[in-house]
């Protein structure tokens, strides 16, 4: 008998903690392709909203059919909808500015140097 309540009591526990919010890994709130160097290449970034006023940027090239992550960036704020994004190619290099702190990262993809940075 008090096997069983512990049972019961476990799943109940269980199922209230499944429907907490805080315990989804990512909810998804859209995605946008940023530049398209060539005909076969587009840098993109998809956006998750990972808590309260916690969002994550993760960067991605899609060359062919092959998708593949850059990196990710992080905003700590909710004004995630004022983020501007300014792209530029120049020689094999792309540079994606940002209006807002989520930091900066550089990495290769096929033949580019992809670069991410705040704007001043």
């Amino acid at each position: 008998m008090r096997a069983t309540r512990n049972n019961i009591l476990l799943i109940l526990i269980l199922i209230i903690l499944s429907n907490c919010k805080g315990l989804y890994q990512n909810d998804f709130l859209f995605d946008k392709e940023l530049i398209r160097p060539d005909s076969s290449i587009v840098i993109a970034y998809k956006l998750y909203q990972t808590g309260i006023d916690n969002y994550r940027y993760e960067f991605y090239g899609i060359s062919g059919n092959d998708s593949i992550k850059l990196f990710d960036a992080f905003l700590n704020d909710a004004t995630y909808k004022t983020a501007k994004f300014h792209t530029d190619l120049r020689n094999d290099s792309v540079f994606i500015d940002c209006s807002m702190n989520i930091g900066s990262k550089t990495t290769r993809f096929n033949d580019l140097v992809v670069y991410l940075n705040q704007t001043e």
